[in-house]
């Protein structure tokens, strides 16, 4: 009587069902940090867009945001911006009226509007997290 069991086959499956786990599971892992990657560019793009925008302004303006798809014609003056988790970007600041306003924006529907404010030589400020290395 021969009751020897060929695995082979099964064994065989078993790592090729595993191979599969381990590749979908680099393969999210690939898209998380795709994500992040792209959250921190456009963090990074947007403040380099605010820098350039404030070196054309006259001493009596000041830059603002306006998040477009936020409340209509919110304008905010940032005083952080920064990457949240793999897909969004947090602003934070201050609106017209001194209010603290953040904002948080996913990257698929990042829409910024970048104006120039006249509040007079004494009170205009920069920005400057751009300034920072931060």
């Amino acid at each position: 009587m021969n009751d020897h069991i060929d695995l082979s086959g099964l064994h065989q499956g078993f790592l090729q069902s595993q191979r599969a786990t381990m590749k979908r599971a680099r393969d999210v892992a690939d898209a998380a940090a795709g994500q992040l990657t792209q959250a921190k560019n456009a963090v990074a793009g947007l403040v380099a867009d605010i820098a350039y925008f404030e070196s054309c302004l006259d001493p009596t303006e000041e830059a603002r945001l306006v998040i477009i798809g936020g409340p209509a014609g919110t304008a905010i003056f940032p005083e952080s911006l920064c990457p949240l988790g793999m897909d969004r970007i947090r602003y934070e600041g201050s609106d017209e009226t001194g209010a603290r306003v953040a904002v948080i924006q996913h990257v698929s529907q990042l829409n910024v509007m970048l104006k120039a404010v006249r509040v007079g030589e004494e009170n205009a400020r920069r920005i400057g997290f751009h300034t920072t290395g931060s």
